[in-house]
């Protein structure tokens, strides 16, 4: 079966974008105060490297690990949401893992750009910072680490968009990320009544 059997396939059985966007907020109130405490300002490239790997493993353990687990965040817990497969089942390891692979490769990449601009300029011939201005910085290496971080973030704010739009406009309310991993969202009592 590819799809929830049809007595469950109804209107207000997935979960649309209003509750989806309250319960991706409640999950950042849990992971704020974990991920600023590992990202607390002490300087050294060692540090920016320790700290964001920290924070990608928590942030994606947390996503990943839940999800795959328990079929849901708090954040969806909380308001009454599982994610499963197509047919109601749940997703396991590969889908969960496969369904947040662009918000983890967008957080690779914003890593490596975190390291890239705490390189000291005496060792490469970029600019101190991306988005700070080193004084020992040619125009053209400035021109183009700004180049960088401005293509970083329209490219995630570019898929933000068609994710949300998917899920808008998806009949079964399935984002582009959803569409990759093979899943759904659906009510709790509806992932229930599949099973």
């Amino acid at each position: 079966m590819t799809t929830l059997p049809h007595e469950l396939d109804r209107p207000g059985a997935y979960g649309g974008f209003w509750i989806r966007l309250v319960a991706l907020l409640l999950d950042g109130l849990v992971l704020l105060p974990v991920v600023f405490f590992v990202n607390l300002p002490s300087g050294g490239r060692a540090t920016v490297i320790t700290s964001g790997v920290a924070a990608l493993v928590i942030v994606w353990g947390y996503s990943i690990g839940l999800t795959a687990h328990w079929g849901c965040t708090l954040g969806k817990a909380a308001l009454g949401l599982r994610v499963v497969r197509p047919d109601g089942f749940r997703i396991g390891w590969g889908r969960a893992l496969r369904r947040d692979s662009v918000f983890l490769a967008l957080g690779l990449v914003s890593l490596i750009l975190d390291v890239w601009q705490s390189t000291p300029a005496a060792f490469s011939d970029r600019p101190r910072g991306i988005v700070t201005v080193s004084a020992a910085a040619d125009d053209s290496s400035m021109q183009w680490g700004a180049t960088v971080v401005v293509a970083y973030v329209v490219a995630y704010w570019l898929w933000l968009v068609v994710d949300s739009l998917f899920l808008i406009v998806s009949k079964r309310k399935r984002a582009a990320h959803d569409i990759i991993g093979g899943t759904v969202v659906v009510r709790r009592s509806v992932a229930e009544q599949a099973n």
